[in-house]
């Protein structure tokens, strides 16, 4: 784990620095624990955390109901018309 990412420094790192750190490794489960102390010491970073995880559930949530109009067989311009997505972003995904 770099030495950069022990809590005992966070309070010594500038607010930019702490954002640099929350974006870099909030993905890495092996810092999960670190980040989400960054997260709680930090108002702004605690809210973008909020914002990022209803975002990742709305699109999940959008994904599965995608799957089962293609799984109920509509017809691809239907599916266009209900979601207002382009038929490439419909057969990306």
């Amino acid at each position: 784990m770099p030495l950069c990412l022990r809590v005992k420094f966070f309070p010594s790192l500038r607010e930019d620095e702490k954002w640099c750190m929350y974006m870099k490794y909030r993905h890495e489960e092996r810092t999960a624990e670190l980040i989400e102390q960054l997260y709680r010491q930090e108002a702004g970073i605690m809210r973008a955390e909020r914002a990022v995880n209803g975002i990742s559930r709305d699109y999940l949530k959008a994904i599965r109901k995608m799957n089962e109009m293609k799984n109920k067989g509509l017809p691809l311009a239907e599916i266009v018309d209900i979601t207002g997505l382009s038929i490439e972003a419909i057969e990306r995904l």
